[in-house]
C-alpha cells in the first residue's frame, strides 16, 4: 500500500509492525525534517526506512549492421525520494534531518540530489545502500554512526565536495559496486 502523508509519499513496510519507509518526498530547499511517525487510516506509524526505487524499462536496440534484426534490451531508470535541483543560490542548499526511527538508507534515496549539503545519519540506521548518496555534488560532510554495519556499492560515487568520511569500526562489509 502507497499513501501519502503531508506531502511526502510513503509505503507500508509492515502493517503489523506499524512501520513505513519513505519513498518520494520532492524537489525541495532549505531544512527539512523528515517526520518519525506518519499517520494511516487511523494508525501512527514509524519511518524506519527511506527508499529510492527502479523501475525496468525495455526498448528495441538496433545494431549497427542494418542486417541484423533489432534486439529487445532493459534499462534501470531511477526514481530518487529525494529530487536534486541545481544550485544556483544560497537558498536552493536543502538540509534534511532523518527520524531517530530510521534503520535504512535504502539504494538511491539522495541519487543525484545536488543541491544536498548537509544530512545527519541517526544512530540506529544499519546500513546504507547502493548509490543512496551518489551524485549529491554539494554534500560537504556526513557523520555515519556506529550502528552501521554495512555501506553498498557507490554509496558517494560523485559527491565530489565531501573532502572526507570517517568510516566506524562497526561497519563490516563495503560494496564495490
Amino acid at each position: 500500500d502507497e499513501f501519502e502523508y503531508k506531502g511526502f509519499k510513503y509505503r507500508i513496510v509492515s502493517v503489523v509492525d506499524a512501520t513505513v519507509k519513505l519513498i518520494y518526498a520532492g524537489k525541495l530547499t532549505g531544512k527539512v525534517v523528515v517526520p518519525e511517525e506518519v499517520e494511516y487510516q487511523n494508525q501512527k506509524c514509524k519511518v524506519v526506512e527511506i527508499r529510492g526505487d527502479r523501475k525496468t524499462e525495455y526498448y528495441d536496440y538496433q545494431p549497427d549492421d542494418k542486417r541484423r534484426k533489432v534486439e529487445r534490451r532493459e534499462r534501470y531508470v531511477y526514481f530518487p525520494v529525494f529530487v536534486g535541483q541545481r544550485l544556483e543560490s544560497f537558498q536552493d542548499k536543502l538540509e534534511v534531518v532523518l527520524p531517530k526511527s530510521l534503520k535504512e538508507i535504502g539504494w538511491c534515496a539522495f541519487y543525484n540530489c545536488y543541491n544536498l549539503v548537509s544530512v545527519n545519519i541517526p544512530v540506529g540506521v544499519t546500513s546504507i545502500g547502493s548509490s543512496a548518496f551518489s551524485g549529491c555534488s554539494s554534500l560537504t560532510s556526513i557523520t555515519i554512526p556506529n550502528s552501521v554495519t554495512s555501506i553498498d556499492g557507490e554509496a558517494f560515487k560523485g559527491c565530489s565536495s565531501l573532502i572526507s568520511v570517517a568510516i566506524p569500526d562497526s561497519v563490516t562489509s563495503i560494496g564495490i559496486r
